[in-house]
């Protein structure tokens, strides 16, 4: 057997011939440029394959949305304009009579932070009846945020409330899930850096194909939504909001 010594002098001769080092110098330079390439394919295929299952469902005025059960209004940081915007579409869309419940999903830490909280109350503000929202605290991901609609809150037919760019990402989600889904487009921000949040989210793309058709990934929790004594939850998990 030869001993490591031994193989690493050989390596070491075999690379101080020029002819030797350029060819591999050859190799690792196609290794790479192929991986890169390959790379690259797979995400300008995840991200068409994304918006092509779901540019359909997509609506950019909530008055030419489609009837739905229940308007999902996906959380992002609080105070933010992306999710100002994708509050005022969810209460025209409710207005309009789009939607009998507005379930608002985001993440919560437990303590102070809490994005279904704060879209709840942004929904009151704007003429939204209490009794027609539902809070989802553990909305942590977009992923969590619509199989938990379907799987805990029991909605099947649904019209999601975000940005275009995140809407089809969502859209296949829901597809995924057996869900009747629609979306409705909430206008982006005016003067924010956009070009940095569509890289970020034609990453993210890829990541959900991969969570939906490879991984299999599951929400962080299915069971029921944190209910911080301040702000009740509206429907437990055993309550459908279909019904």
């Amino acid at each position: 057997m030869m001993s490591g010594s031994l193989l690493f002098g050989r390596l070491c001769g075999y690379l101080r011939r020029p002819r030797n080092w350029r060819r591999l110098r050859r190799r690792v330079m196609f290794f790479l440029t192929s991986f890169v390439a390959v790379a690259l394919l797979g995400v300008l295929l995840c991200n068409w394959w994304t918006v092509w299952r779901t540019r359909v469902r997509v609506f950019g005025d909530a008055g030419k949305t489609p009837l739905s059960e229940v308007g999902l209004v996906l959380g992002t940081q609080v105070g933010s304009l992306f999710l100002e915007h994708r509050l005022d579409t969810a209460g025209e869309l409710f207005a309009a009579g789009k939607v009998r419940r507005l379930l608002v999903s985001g993440s919560y830490d437990g303590g102070f932070y809490d994005e279904a909280g704060a879209m709840r109350s942004g929904l009151i503000e704007r003429g939204v009846p209490t009794d027609a929202i539902v809070c989802d605290r553990s909305g942590f991901r977009t992923l969590d945020s619509v199989v938990r609609a379907r799987r805990v809150y029991g909605a099947r037919r649904v019209a999601i409330v975000s940005q275009r760019f995140h809407l089809y990402r969502a859209l296949l989600i829901a597809r995924a899930e057996g869900m009747e889904a629609v979306a409705t487009v909430a206008p982006d921000p005016e003067g924010v850096a956009i070009r940095r949040v569509l890289f970020r989210e034609w990453a993210a793309r890829v990541l959900g194909v991969l969570d939906l058709y490879i991984w299999r990934r599951a929400p962080q929790s299915l069971g029921a939504s944190p209910a911080p004594e301040d702000a009740p939850r509206m429907r437990s998990s055993g309550e459908s909001l279909s019904e």
